[in-house]
């Protein structure tokens, strides 16, 4: 079992701060505009894609696919109450002279090993509390 571990920081009321490992993300946390920065849901969705690219990389060297460049476009559709992304849609552009089915055979494995691919289709347990400091 791998455990992962995010701290945030807020800055002002605006922006957040996620550090992880020795990296940090400033994120918006302004409700409404998105001149603070990618804001909670477009988070998620780039979590997905990256998930999504970081599999493709892994998964085409082990099937020795050449795969020249890849651009992965990531569409949340939000509802509103309660307020949650209700479904998320996709498109994986590659550059490469590889088979169709061979590159099908690709996002099929990038689905079914991705942890956050995998988080969102069967969902999650979470829990909270909030302390004082």
């Amino acid at each position: 079992m791998q455990k992962y571990t995010v701290i945030l920081h807020s800055i002002g009321k605006e922006r957040v701060l996620a550090k992880s490992h020795g990296f940090e993300i400033t994120l918006g946390a302004k409700s409404g505009d998105p001149s603070y920065g990618f804001n909670a849901a477009e988070t998620l969705l780039a979590a997905f894609g990256t998930c999504l690219m970081t599999n493709l990389n892994s998964i085409s060297r082990q099937m020795h696919l050449q795969i020249e460049e890849v651009e992965i476009q990531v569409e949340g559709i939000r509802l509103e109450n309660p307020p949650r992304i209700s479904r998320i849609n996709y498109t994986v552009k590659v550059k490469s002279s590889e088979p169709e089915e061979k590159l099908n055979k690709l996002l099929e494995l990038c689905n079914k090993y991705g942890t956050v691919t995998n988080t969102l289709l069967f969902g999650t347990e979470t829990s909270g509390n909030i302390v004082k400091i």
